[in-house]
């Protein structure tokens, strides 16, 4: 698994891994787990029926401080169907213990059954002031191009106030297999209490998985790269 380029000992390394609900486990769990790597609370989620059902999608997410900037390699495998993978660095978190927030902050997922065009996620609500709120979203949809439609179609709806600077850091999939698409999208909030929610309107209707957690600290995103297997 590649790492993203100039990432730091201070940075955390987030891993998004999507496939058509087709995994084993063991493919990468051991192996991240012996290599420093933590699965984020409530991520680990299949939506869907058998491997070959067209709306089946299945969502990983994992974090990492990395102890040197020559990480060893971390092998995911071959699920199956398509294995399919993110791996973004974030700035400026905390530099000891767990770096998610706590409650529902720490992480929380959405289960989007009926195909939509429009997803939403969830609201956390932070103990934290300055905390950098992830949402990454899911889909079997069978598409080499990005899914969410960018710019004026992203909202930030409700929340306790004060939510800013939604970005869409990176959006993107494969055609390999059945198909599948992840996206993550950030946005800060400034103050502890209850976020906004992420409103995203999509390319073309679909099932979804959506997980959102905060990061505490003044969190900034870094490069990211992708990781695609047949």
């Amino acid at each position: 698994m590649a790492f993203p380029s100039g990432y730091t000992t201070s940075d955390i390394l987030v891993l998004v891994i999507e496939t058509a609900n087709d995994w084993v486990s063991s493919l990468w769990t051991t192996n991240l787990t012996n290599n420093g790597w933590a699965r984020a609370a409530n991520s680990n989620t299949i939506y869907g029926g058998a491997n070959t059902a067209a709306n089946v999608t299945y969502m990983d997410v994992w974090w990492s401080r990395p102890t040197t900037t020559s990480q060893t390699a971390v092998i995911l495998g071959d699920a199956g169907d398509h294995t399919l993978a993110v791996c973004a660095a974030f700035a400026n978190c905390i530099t000891t213990g767990d770096p998610w927030d706590t409650g529902t902050a720490a992480g929380i997922n959405v289960k989007v059954g009926v195909a939509t065009a429009q997803v939403n996620s969830f609201a956390v609500t932070t103990a934290t002031a300055n905390t950098l709120i992830l949402t990454v979203i899911n889909s079997p949809q069978d598409i080499a191009a990005g899914r969410i439609n960018a710019g004026a179609t992203l909202l930030l709806v409700g929340g306790s106030g004060g939510d800013t600077e939604l970005t869409e850091q990176c959006d993107f999939g494969t055609t390999s297999g059945g198909g599948g698409t992840i996206a993550i999208l950030t946005h800060r909030k400034p103050t502890a209490g209850a976020t906004a929610n992420v409103r995203a309107n999509t390319t073309i209707a679909n099932t979804a998985l959506i997980w959102t957690g905060a990061l505490i600290g003044l969190a900034d995103a870094k490069p990211w790269c992708q990781i695609t297997w047949v």
